[in-house]
C-alpha cells in the first residue's frame, strides 16, 4: 500500500511539466457528461487541472480535489476560478449531496473502489452523474500505430525500461470524455453504463 501511495503521488515532482503536456478533454466530451443545469461539479483526483479548467463555465461552482500539494499549487495558479481542496477519492472533503457531477479523468486506477464508490455516492445529489474518462493514442491513425510499434520495439531492448502507457492497445473507452498530444481519442462512460468516445487532434501543451 505504501508503494502504491508513493507512486500515486509521484507526479507532483514534475508538476509543471505534467501540466504543460497533459492534454485537455474535447469540449464535446464534457458537453455529453455534465448534466444540464448543474450547479456544482467536482473534478476528483484533479492533478494540475487539465479537466478543471474545461469545467469552468459549465457550472456556477467548480471544485477540484487533489491529494498532492505540488499538483494543487499548479492547479490553483492556473485555474483561480476553481475551489481547490486537499483530499482523495476515499475521503472527499465535501458535505453529503453537494455536487451534481463527479469527474475522474485517467485516475480511476489510483482509487480504492470499495471505499471511493460509497464516498462518491455520498457527495452526489440525487440523479447526479459519475463520469470516468481515459485518454489513449488513436490507433486508427496509421502514423500513430507505427509510432506505437517503434516504441514497443525500443522498450524490448534490455535496460530501456517498461512499456509506456498507451502502447499496448487501441484507444480506451470510458465513463460519461478527454484526449492527448498529437492524435488521440478520449473515452468516457457514465455510472449508468452509457459510453462514448471523442477523437481529437491536439498539439503539445494543449
Amino acid at each position: 500500500m505504501a508503494d502504491r501511495e508513493t507512486r500515486r503521488l509521484s507526479f507532483g515532482s514534475v508538476a509543471t511539466d505534467y501540466d504543460r503536456y497533459r492534454p485537455s478533454p474535447p469540449p464535446q466530451a464534457l458537453d455529453w457528461l455534465i448534466p444540464p443545469g448543474a450547479r456544482a461539479v467536482l473534478d476528483l483526483a484533479a492533478g494540475t487541472g487539465a479537466v478543471t479548467r474545461e469545467l469552468i463555465g459549465r457550472a456556477p461552482r467548480v471544485i477540484a480535489v487533489e491529494p498532492d500539494e505540488r499538483m494543487r499549487a499548479v492547479l490553483t495558479a492556473r485555474c483561480p476560478e476553481a475551489e481547490v481542496l486537499a483530499g482523495r477519492g476515499e475521503d472527499i472533503p465535501l458535505p453529503d449531496a453537494s455536487v451534481d457531477a463527479v469527474v475522474v479523468s485517467s485516475a480511476w486506477h489510483w482509487l480504492d473502489p470499495e471505499v471511493a464508490v460509497p464516498e462518491i455516492t455520498r457527495v452526489l445529489r440525487v440523479d447526479g452523474i459519475l463520469g470516468v474518462m481515459w485518454i489513449s493514442r488513436d490507433m486508427r491513425v496509421p502514423w500513430v500505430t507505427e509510432f506505437n510499434q517503434l516504441a514497443r520495439e525500443s522498450r524490448s531492448i534490455p535496460g530501456r525500461g517498461p512499456t509506456l502507457p498507451g502502447e499496448s492497445g487501441p484507444s480506451s473507452t470510458a465513463s460519461r470524455g478527454t484526449a492527448p498530444t498529437c492524435r488521440s481519442s478520449a473515452g468516457a462512460c457514465a455510472a449508468d453504463g452509457s459510453r462514448a468516445s471523442f477523437p481529437r487532434a491536439a498539439g503539445p501543451g494543449r
